[in-house]
């Protein structure tokens, strides 16, 4: 179906959205840097319910068979074998000037590849929810004439099993393929070089069956916030041989089966809960010449400044690879925020003198965790450091403590907690209500004193600014 259009607004606001998709596609790391710092990165840590319901969904059967089994019997689709669709399968609006725009789809489904011509025009646009929702495409081609593909196109496609994404396309738009829980198999053609996401909108969020992502050589630019979160039975992300600058908050968070991450040397900036909640990660490579990051013992390092973060900071920790006894290596001088949280393999601890800081919820919700060695230069734990450890029975912090930030320690079940003369709780906080709020058991020790946990308020008097 055909539906002519005409006026200036209709056509700056296609001409808009070509510059804007270029702009996106191109923009550096320091730009990278700067989106993924500040108080977005504490909503991106908290945002871990939809992650729990993610792991909960991907167990279970479908029409009686295992997913598992469902995911081996795909055979990717022969690209030479796929015809065009008819014209006339496509709502679509000429925007004059040879540029078309498909509005929505008409057509029984099963196999779509888009021609490269619609209503004369060779450049075409995909508009948002042109096929949002729809529940009989199985296969999608996109030919190298679309040149932008708009946010929302096609989430909830709930039957769409492969993507072909071609060569114009610069960049696939936050929440472009959510929830397309059949997706199995995505192409990316030379022209893609950047992958959007924002809280809760990821380009490829939830879609829980892919296993495989083709990018291209030329893919220069980021993957972003949430890009791929919940794709629970992903185990390979392979970006070796592309130009990737950096890595999102939580874009491959909640991917509980990706056992193989392969980085190029491109790469300046990853975020330390890129690979959240992933307890499966076992082998994270970077190619030779990449000055920035390195993986020593099952921990990523940066050694050079990794976007927000410093050199000597430990970045992150594999689940898959860390262990059960975790030592970070000498010379580290930060941990850095979200990097063990919810790991739940890691059972002792061990930190260097070299470490000041570490940042907030580091270590939250290791619910295996029952041994730490703070070392003796800790100046700061920060805001849930160690919340939620709920095996962490005792702790001797160290003389060089100044600084205990807001639930620091809560709900962990801890017995004994030595705390040293210097230490500092953040402003306003207090023992029961923020940094020890939940241990009940616990019988504090400060100056030779010890004070149970009802009688927090004679140990803040000491501990609170």
């Amino acid at each position: 179906m055909k539906k002519d259009v005409f006026g200036k607004g209709k056509m700056a606001a296609a001409a808009a959205g070509l510059a804007l998709a270029f702009a996106v596609g191109t923009t550096g790391c320091a730009a990278g840097s700067k989106a993924e710092s500040g108080s977005a990165r504490e909503a991106a840590a908290n945002s871990e319910e939809g992650g729990a319901d993610v792991q909960k969904n991907s167990q279970e059967p479908e029409n009686g068979e295992s997913r598992e089994a469902k995911l081996s019997e795909y055979t990717p689709v022969d690209l030479a074998s796929v015809a065009d669709s008819a014209e006339e399968d496509f709502m679509f609006e000429d925007l004059g000037d040879g540029l078309i725009s498909i509005t929505g789809y008409l057509g029984e489904g099963g196999q779509v590849k888009i021609p490269e011509k619609l209503g004369g025009a060779e450049r075409i646009i995909i508009t948002s929810d042109a096929f949002k929702t729809n529940d009989t495409i199985t296969y999608m081609y996109i030919p190298k004439t679309v040149t932008l593909i708009e946010e929302y196109s096609f989430r909830d496609c709930t039957a769409l099993e492969e993507v072909y994404v071609g060569g114009q396309v610069s960049t696939i738009e936050k929440s472009t393929f959510r929830g397309c829980t059949a997706l199995r198999r995505v192409e990316l053609a030379g022209g893609v070089s950047s992958i959007k996401g924002e809280m809760d909108s990821g380009a490829f969020q939830d879609c829980t069956s892919l296993t495989e992502v083709v990018f291209p050589d030329t893919f220069n630019d980021r993957i972003d916030t949430n890009a791929f979160y919940g794709c629970t039975a992903l185990e390979t992300v392979d970006l070796s041989g592309t130009q990737l600058l950096g890595i999102g908050q939580l874009a491959f968070g909640y991917c509980e089966n990706l056992k193989t991450v392969k980085l190029p040397a491109t790469v300046q900036w990853v975020e330390s809960n890129s690979f959240l909640a992933t307890p499966s990660l076992e082998e994270f490579t970077i190619e030779d010449g990449n000055s920035v990051l390195e993986t020593e013992d099952g921990v990523v390092y940066t050694i050079d400044f990794c976007g927000p973060e410093s050199p000597n900071v430990a970045l992150f920790g594999l689940e898959g690879a860390a262990g059960e006894d975790v030592a970070i290596r000498e010379g580290t001088e930060k941990i850095a925020g979200h990097s063990f949280s919810h790991n739940h393999t890691i059972q002792t601890l061990k930190l260097p003198d070299s470490v000041k800081e570490i940042d907030s919820r580091a270590f939250s919700d290791c619910a295996s965790l029952t041994q730490v060695d703070f070392g003796t230069g800790l100046e700061e734990i920060k805001d849930h450091g160690f919340e939620n450890c709920t095996s962490l029975e005792e702790i001797e912090l160290p003389a060089s403590l100044t600084k205990l930030g807001d639930g620091s320690f809560s709900f962990c079940g801890l017995k004994k907690a030595a705390l040293p003369d210097g230490v500092k709780y953040s402003s306003g906080s207090t023992t029961q209500k923020y940094v020890f709020a939940g241990n009940e058991d616990a019988v504090f020790t400060y100056q030779g004193q010890e004070y149970t946990y009802n009688q927090a308020a004679q140990l803040d008097s000491f501990l609170m600014k």
